[in-house]
């Protein structure tokens, strides 16, 4: 594929009569293409107002961050694996302000490049926190249009036939940044689509694969992480690779790249693998959804059998209602098909593969992600002793039911943000935070160092 084949991220700034209705913009959006490239970005029209009392008041929010994580991150030379630590609740206030203390804000850069360059570079020095997955809405109830509580889609059929909520699949989460939270490679749950808006604060930087490269893109990873594809054959699903687009990019993978600023809206498309992090203190919104078009992705859609609480959503109600000519064969596992982007895998699973309830014999931590530097992990400061104590003991997972949830502290007014650091990192990364003194002497010594220690 040549340069100026390679599908780009496209822009779109809808009018406001055109914004109204979210389901038709989605179609003329994929109508121009738009999908091709994995994702494409939505500047809201001015009219549009997400939230008409602001931000200024972070109090105001009426949400707690109950689990915030570390993700800590091994590796080095372009090529990550990252897992989290869940740690203790948070106001979004108190959150703001560790994301905007010494040790966590955003370094002096000149340019978004530059801040890439840092990122990558940086990317395994201090555990940053992620306030994510919480359950809630920052947009007014009374929005009608775009709202992502309630986008109006086919995925509502889950909900309506089920009677069930998947919590950041047909709900809605919020997720509260600051600077080096990432996400890893990986496409939405059952291959849908996803929204994410921007509400405030800090932009993202988003990494795309387009959909018909998206296989290319698995090899790679397989490449690299044959312990692990070998152990799981979907092991993107974990959501804890991250490999460099300059990586990418010397296998002949394509990866385009976009930033997302406040009031900005990304939406990825279905086999669209994408990546990226947070400039700094921020937060956004989103869900996920479908469209006539993602069933035969979803029907196609790999599956991780290494948890137990892994998302499913059974086909069944899809296939009834929009292909009821095969409906019968579905049911009998005779439904052949192709992958829209994988036209020489034909079989689509058969409905008793896609149930909602599968059972499952748990592995371990280990046995889940055998690439991972378990020698790095038990070096690492920011990663507290149990932890590392259930990682050796080949627990089936890292519960975050073992933290010590003191949810009452979280109320409590910490006077300074040394209090709020002890309170978070517990005493149990003191090597860390020694070394973060030094190396922030340094550079107020060398305006030339970068921290750029690891490649």
């Amino acid at each position: 594929m040549s340069t100026n084949d390679i599908p780009r991220i496209m822009v779109f700034e809808p009018t406001w009569d055109e914004f109204k209705d979210f389901p038709k913009y989605v179609a003329f959006m994929e109508s121009q293409g738009a999908h091709k490239a994995g994702l494409a970005k939505v500047v809201p029209p001015p009219e549009w107002i997400a939230r008409k009392r602001g931000y200024d008041d972070l109090d105001d929010f009426n949400v707690i961050i109950s689990k915030p994580i570390f993700q800590v991150t091994t590796g080095g030379k372009g090529l990550f694996q990252q897992f989290v630590v869940v740690t203790k609740p948070l106001t979004v206030n108190q959150f703001s302000k560790l994301a905007n203390s010494a040790r966590y804000r955003t370094p002096e850069h000149s340019n978004y490049e530059d801040l890439e360059r840092k990122f990558w570079r940086n990317i395994t020095y201090i555990s940053p926190i992620y306030g994510a997955g919480v359950s809630g809405s920052l947009t007014d109830t009374d929005q009608d249009y775009f709202n992502i509580s309630r986008l109006g889609t086919v995925l509502d059929y889950v909900k309506e036939d089920y009677g069930i909520e998947i919590g950041g699949i047909n709900t809605v989460y919020l997720y509260f940044g600051m600077w080096k939270t990432s996400f890893a490679w990986h496409t939405e749950d059952m291959d849908l689509y996803s929204i994410n808006y921007l509400h405030f604060g800090a932009p993202k930087t988003w990494y795309s694969v387009p959909p018909e490269q998206g296989r290319k893109f698995e090899e790679v990873a397989d490449l690299y992480f044959q312990a692990t594809y070998e152990n799981c054959n979907a092991f993107l699903r974990h959501k804890m690779t991250l490999i460099s687009p300059d990586i990418l990019k010397e296998h002949g993978v394509p990866v385009n790249k976009i930033t997302q600023k406040a009031n900005e809206i990304v939406i990825t498309f279905p086999f669209g693998y994408h990546a990226g992090f947070n400039h700094g203190f921020n937060c956004a919104e989103t869900t996920n959804f479908a469209t006539k078009r993602w069933i035969e992705y979803g029907k196609h859609a790999s599956q991780c059998a290494c948890y137990e609480n892994v998302v499913k959503i059974s086909m069944d109600c899809f296939v009834k209602r929009f292909q009821p000519d095969r409906y019968q064969e579905w049911l009998a596992g005779t439904d052949y098909g192709q992958h829209p982007e994988l036209p020489f895998n034909t079989t689509s699973p058969s409905s008793s593969a896609l149930s909602l309830d599968v059972e499952r014999k748990p592995k371990s931590f280990r046995e889940c992600n055998p690439d991972l530097d378990y020698d790095a992990i038990e070096r690492n400061p920011y990663v507290p002793k149990d932890v590392k104590k259930a990682i050796n003991e080949s627990v089936s997972s890292v519960d975050a039911d073992d933290v010590d949830d003191t949810s009452e502290l979280c109320l409590s007014s910490f006077k300074t943000v040394k209090e709020l650091l002890a309170y978070i990192d517990d005493g149990t990364d003191k090597e860390g935070q020694d070394d973060f003194e030094r190396r922030r002497k340094k550079r107020k010594l060398d305006p030339e160092y970068d921290d750029d220690w690891q490649c």
